[in-house]
This record gives structure tokens, C-alpha cells and sequence, in this order.
């Protein structure tokens, strides 16, 4: 594997919370996982799937139990 510089590694991680919040964003509006991804905006490797990445594991989260879900601090548990 090649070595990133610092500026394409922040690219790629840019890239990557795209497609986490295209799936956010999916889900926020129409209340359930998507069954195909948004329409992914990079055609080219390795940006193609890094957004992927990020959009999948978004999805993995929406689609996990709510009880496997960590709950925020600040909620109250009573």
C-alpha cells in the first residue's frame, strides 16, 4: 500500500463523512436505511470508495438494534 501525505488522507476523510452524511441525510428525510446508496458523486478510485465506506457504515448504524446503539451521556437513564 502506498504511503498517503497528510493533505490526501484529511481528502480521503473529507470524502469519507460525505457519504456518511449523504446516508444521514437519507435517513433523517425519509425515516428508514436506503435499500441502493445515494447517487455516489465520485467516479474515479480510491474517492468512489471511500464515500461508499463512509455511506455503508452509516447505514450499518441506522440498520443496528436500538438497544446496541450507544446512548449519549447526557440522556438520563431513569
Amino acid at each position: 500500500m502506498t504511503q498517503m501525505s497528510p493533505e490526501d488522507q484529511f481528502r480521503q476523510s473529507r470524502i469519507y463523512a460525505q457519504g456518511w452524511n449523504a446516508a444521514r441525510a437519507w435517513s433523517l428525510e425519509r425515516g428508514f436505511a436506503p435499500v441502493q446508496p445515494a447517487a455516489n458523486p465520485y467516479t474515479a478510485e480510491p474517492d468512489k470508495s471511500r464515500w461508499e465506506e463512509g455511506f455503508a457504515e452509516r447505514i450499518k448504524k441506522l440498520d443496528a438494534p436500538q438497544a446496541d446503539r450507544p446512548q449519549p451521556k447526557w440522556r438520563r437513564t431513569e
